[in-house]
Parts: structure tokens; sequence; C-alpha cells
């Protein structure tokens, strides 16, 4: 499943049999992106630890989601998926680490300060893909 042993990343491919998605990731899971088969359109991207890129003002993985969120004031955490996103909705996807999900999702819902914790994912979802599968949530106005 290697595409090419001669790069310094290694890049691993798999098909998805229930979604019809390509996904190409580094095998060390820096970076993923899934592509639909069927229309060619890039549906997602996923940058984990270890990617240098960054969103706003420097901020990206390895910083403290309390510094985005200062940053960003149109960023919260989303009850129905248990990820942070932008309002308006526009793709981007945050995770907060597994171990810190049900405390954040409490303090959420009882207002009061959200742990603290380093990005570690970020998810840029097409918008196409989004509305497909999010419609009933992330859209609604």
């Amino acid at each position: 499943k290697i595409l090419d042993r001669n790069i310094h990343t290694l890049i691993e491919h798999k098909l998805d049999n229930d979604y019809f998605y390509l996904t190409l990731q580094t095998s060390d899971s820096q970076f993923k992106i899934e592509i639909d088969i069927f229309t060619g359109k890039i549906s997602s991207m996923v940058c984990g630890q270890g990617y240098q890129g960054k969103l706003l003002n420097g901020l990206g993985i390895g910083s403290k989601m309390s510094e985005f969120t200062k940053a960003d004031n149109n960023i919260g955490f989303d009850l129905d998926h248990s990820f942070f996103v932008r309002s308006p909705f526009d793709g981007l996807v945050i995770y907060a680490p597994v171990e810190l999900v049900d405390r954040i999702y409490s303090a959420t819902v009882d207002g009061k300060t959200i742990p603290d914790f380093k990005i570690e994912t970020i998810e840029i979802l097409s918008m196409d893909f989004a509305k497909e599968h999010f419609k009933d949530t992330l859209f609604i106005e």
C-alpha cells in the first residue's frame, strides 16, 4: 500500500469500500487527504502532530486551544459532534483529545471555562461534503 518508497515521508493509500473514498496519508499521520472516488473532489484534509502549517496568526498544531479561541471568537465547541468549529461553519474542525471531550462538553453546557489543551488534530472539510453529511446540524440558521 505504499505508493513511493523513495520519498522521505512514505505515502500510504487505502480504499474505503463503504463510502467510496480514497485516503492518502503519510505513514506518520501528519497529513491525510480523502478523495471522493466518483467525483474526484477532496472531501477532507486532516493534519496531525508534526504538521507545520498554521491556520490563524501563527496558530495551529501544538498551539493551546485557549489561544486559538482568544484569537478567533467565532470558534466554539459543537455539542452535536463534540469538536470545535467556527460559526458560521467554514469547514474547519478542531478535535479535542478524547480524554477531555466529556469535560469540555460538560463545561460548555454549564457555561464554564473549558479545559485547555494543545491542538493535536485539525480537519478541513469540503463544504460540499459537510453540507451532505452535516446539513441538519452545522448549517442551521
